[in-house]
């Protein structure tokens, strides 16, 4: 339990929302809603690529993310994964409609480059399925 104590802290604080007008998912503009989960499938297959490289026999893959360490655990990588979703969703949910379409659209270029670049080295975008 220690090891997640962090994880449960966040996940706390971002599951009891401040403002009275908190806009859950229902809520959302086609456009949020669409943006969110494109952004949670990029960030889906770039994880699946990631454990899958990390476990190859060839141990020739190794993280390029600083903040993870060269081999991190996959419980680490998923964690962060629904961590960053968690902060996204209630960041989206504080804030007027549409008010964070171009930073998601930015944060989808970058998982989509992340994902491509996988992709040039061998991790195919196909193992996530």
């Amino acid at each position: 339990m220690t090891r997640f104590k962090h994880f449960w802290i966040i996940l706390w604080l971002i599951s009891s929302p401040v403002h009275a007008e908190f806009r859950h998912f229902g809520d959302w503009t086609n456009k949020e809603k669409g943006l969110y989960t494109a952004y949670n499938v990029l960030s889906y297959i770039d994880y699946t690529q990631t454990k899958t490289a990390l476990r190859h026999p060839c141990e020739c893959f190794k993280e390029a993310n600083p903040l993870f360490g060269d081999y991190p655990h996959p419980d680490k990588l998923a964690l962060t994964q629904a961590t960053v979703s968690g902060i996204l969703y209630y960041w989206i949910g504080s804030e007027k409609e549409d008010q964070l379409n171009n930073t998601m659209i930015w944060g989808i270029a970058v998982r989509s480059y992340v994902v491509y670049h996988n992709n040039e080295v061998g991790l195919s975008w196909q193992l996530a399925f």
